[in-house]
């Protein structure tokens, strides 16, 4: 039996099957660092990151089958290294994570209003052994400390309303600029919008470039 080789047309597409599913990720990462679940933005900021950086990886795959790649790619390559924006999440993946081990977030709660004890009802009866109410820990979350049967304490997290508090996660020292232009809102979830958006626009020109 004659195994037919996929031609080059096939072998693009491939590519860029992948080149979605890998960005698919770091979006969704992004929409972990936006939302309300505080635990998920650790995570989300990691995946944006991390699958961020492989869709440039998986995008130079193209060199095999393009012969103009390097023609394409080089300035793009010049432009990441001089964006600081891009160059932020360069370093996130490969000093934060791979030497270092540790992110430069920090969590931040904005308290709209609270009226004690009348907004307690609101969140719902306090879980069996609730000793104390916290609000704004390391993860940005908000809930009780309960005690379980050997002693220990862990946090019951709950879902404060909008109207009642905000909470999300700072970048310390952020990028300042990206493309050129002052970076206006330097939340953790902007910064993870503006660079998936990038390269979601690189992945678009590229498409539009090596495939029929």
């Amino acid at each position: 039996m004659l195994l037919r080789m996929p031609s080059p047309r096939d072998q693009v597409q491939a590519i860029f099957a992948r080149v979605d599913e890998t960005l698919k990720i770091a979006r969704a990462g992004a929409m972990d660092v936006a939302g309300r679940e505080a635990a998920r933005r650790i995570a989300g900021i990691l995946n944006v990151a991390v699958f961020g950086r492989a869709v440039t990886n998986l995008l130079q795959s193209l060199r095999s089958v393009a012969q103009d790649f390097n023609v394409w790619y080089a300035p793009k390559v010049a432009e990441m290294r001089a964006d600081p924006l891009c160059a932020f999440f360069y370093r996130l993946r490969t000093d934060g994570l791979k030497r270092t081990g540790r992110l430069p977030t920090s969590q931040r709660l904005f308290i709209k209003h609270l009226e004690f004890p009348k907004d307690m009802a609101r969140l719902g009866p306090p879980p069996p052994g609730a000793t104390n109410f916290f609000m704004g820990d390391r993860t940005g979350g908000s809930g009780w400390i309960v005690r379980l049967h050997d002693g220990t304490e862990e946090p019951y997290y709950v879902d404060l309303p909008d109207d009642i508090a905000v909470g999300e996660m700072v970048i310390v020292d952020p990028p300042k600029k990206h493309l050129g232009a002052e970076i206006q809102d330097v939340s953790a979830a902007n910064l993870c919008r503006l660079y998936v958006a990038y390269l979601t626009g690189i992945v678009r020109e590229a498409r539009a470039r090596f495939t029929d």
